[in-house]
């Protein structure tokens, strides 16, 4: 039995179709050419294959800018907590140390 993709949906992202494809290809003419590293050359393909699935793609800035945000949200929260236990083991052993 094999494991379903994660989110449900295997991402494949290859243009199959020959009249799609070639469609692709003509207006890939006209875009600006940029250079990739390595590595982002290896995320690209693994976004085209499924590899990322169910990503579709990369973040664009409102994206990254949220994924900051609860990050830095996600954080205060672990801080606040540890602080919280802390102090609760600190005044717990404050009472009990009679």
């Amino acid at each position: 039995m094999a494991n379903s993709p994660h989110g449900g949906i295997l991402k494949d992202l290859h243009a199959r179709d020959a009249s799609k494809h070639v469609q692709l290809l003509a207006e890939a003419k006209n875009l600006i050419s940029i250079t990739l590293t390595e590595r982002q050359l290896c995320d690209l393909e693994l976004i085209m294959n499924g590899g990322f699935s169910p990503l579709e793609g990369f973040m664009n800035q409102e994206d990254y800018q949220r994924f900051k945000f609860l990050l830095l949200i996600y954080r205060v929260t672990c801080v606040t907590s540890l602080i919280f236990m802390s102090s609760y083991k600190l005044l717990v052993s404050f009472v009990t140390s009679d």
